[in-house]
């Protein structure tokens, strides 16, 4: 491999443009053959010298080893500002390329095809990644980019096979269709709070990809953003989310667990076919519950929903219980999350419920009840009752350390009061007022 300067090139010529913006423009061109590389002292651009009679869509053949180009900052005094449309289109010799902090556009299929490019670093005052612009870079596997970029074209990074991982800078906006389709060995993808909008097919068939966080400013999943995506598993939409769209996760045969705002009003009828162990997270009453047992998908409610900008927060390691604002001391035995379920000391709850309690040691049963309410629990049995009426719990009642434990929201609503649960606290506020 070589690495390429403008102060090393040999074979320096000087071009008058005849057309384009006009005959004021004057190329350089540093080296020869195909290594050739062009600078407009006009626009300040930068592209492949093609040959003349070859377009991009017909590149002339290239045999020559690769090699890294260093772009310098300026040329005779003008500064590198941009790379040209179609600019190193099909160049399987550029193995590197250092670009300035003076460019500030790359254009559209700048670098598509360019098969031996296997990293890429995009300067700060560069604001888009343009249409395909590294489409089909088939060693591209590592991406940093600049804190200016604020959209990710369609096609950017569609079929870049060697892609393991990119985390997308703070301040990027939106991510157009396809962006990393068929992006196959991408397995971890950093979304940003400032992200408003995520194309269709965005990820479509990401095949390694595991996790997904949809950040708070997303208000629509699109069609077939996730769909073939067969390796992920938990996928968390945050915030103000109202629609799932059709095929949004198709095919992702892994997906265990998916987290659904209340936001959500519409989720299309397909979006999640052959997603065959997918169970929701999700509020009572919300859409997601009415598309759950449409489609006989398990729920699991909202203790665990995940709040908005979950990734920017630090979660306690303990769980706090709230009765109209006070908050409750359980004794020894702190409240816990099993199976997805709040699970708090039987006795300290009933109690400050208002409840009389019969416990049966010989068979690990207790009895709560207030007013006409009445509630059967048995420990390690997920069959229960209220006034009679058999229920089934996510979570079956447990003994910790000598202290029986119950599922909190099971218990607080069969009473009449009301339960939010707060994920950034790990808060659960009881109001019976």
């Amino acid at each position: 491999m070589k690495k390429l300067t403008a102060g090393l090139l040999a074979g320096i010529m000087v071009v008058s443009a005849a057309q384009g913006i006009g005959a004021a423009e004057d190329w350089l061109t540093y080296g020869t053959g195909e290594e050739a590389i062009r600078y407009s002292t006009y626009t300040g651009s930068i592209k492949r010298n093609l040959d003349n009679n070859s377009t991009v869509d017909n590149p002339p053949a290239v045999n020559i080893k690769t090699f890294t180009l260093e772009v310098p900052t300026k040329i005779n005094g003008t500064d590198i500002v941009s790379v040209e449309k179609n600019g190193f289109f099909d160049f399987d010799a550029l193995e590197g390329i250092e670009l300035p902090e003076s460019l500030t556009t790359i254009g559209d299929m700048a670098f598509y095809g360019a098969d031996s490019l296997k990293k890429i670093v995009i300067p700060d005052k560069v604001t888009a990644i343009s249409k395909a612009c590294f489409r089909s870079c088939d060693s591209l596997s590592q991406v940093v980019l600049g804190k200016g970029v604020k959209t990710i074209g369609q096609q950017a990074f569609y079929s870049d096979r060697a892609l393991t991982s990119i985390e997308i800078n703070d301040g990027c906006e939106s991510i157009e269709g396809s962006a990393f389709e068929l992006c196959t060995k991408l397995t971890s993808v950093t979304l940003p709070s400032s992200i408003t909008s995520i194309g269709d097919s965005a990820f479509k068939s990401c095949s390694a990809l595991e996790k997904i966080v949809i950040p708070s400013g997303v208000t629509k999943i699109e069609a077939n953003t996730f769909t073939g995506c067969s390796d992920l598993k938990v996928v968390q939409i945050n915030g103000k989310v109202t629609e799932i769209g059709k095929n949004a996760f198709k095919d992702c045969g892994e997906l265990t667990d998916i987290y659904i705002p209340a936001s959500c009003k519409m989720i299309e009828d397909n979006a999640f076919d052959g997603c065959k162990k997918v169970q929701f997270h999700c509020d009572k009453g919300s859409a997601a519950e009415t598309y759950a047992n449409a489609n006989n998908i398990p729920v699991i409610y909202d203790e665990a929903v995940i709040p908005e900008n979950v990734g920017n927060v630090t979660v306690p390691d303990h769980i706090t219980v709230l009765l109209d604002g006070r908050e409750l001391d359980f004794g020894n035995v702190d409240p816990q999350i099993i199976n997805g379920r709040t699970m708090v000391p039987m006795r300290v709850i009933f109690e400050e419920l208002g409840c009389t309690i019969n416990w049966d040691a010989a068979t690990k049963s207790v009895s709560a009840s207030k007013g006409i309410v009445n509630i059967d629990l048995t420990v390690g049995k997920k069959s229960s009752r209220i006034n009679g009426k058999e229920y089934i719990l996510d979570a079956a009642p447990c003994i910790i350390d000598g202290t029986t434990l119950v599922p909190l929201r099971f218990v607080s609503e069969a009473l009449g009061v009301d339960v939010k649960w707060n994920q950034n606290t790990k808060t659960a506020s009881l109001m019976s007022e």
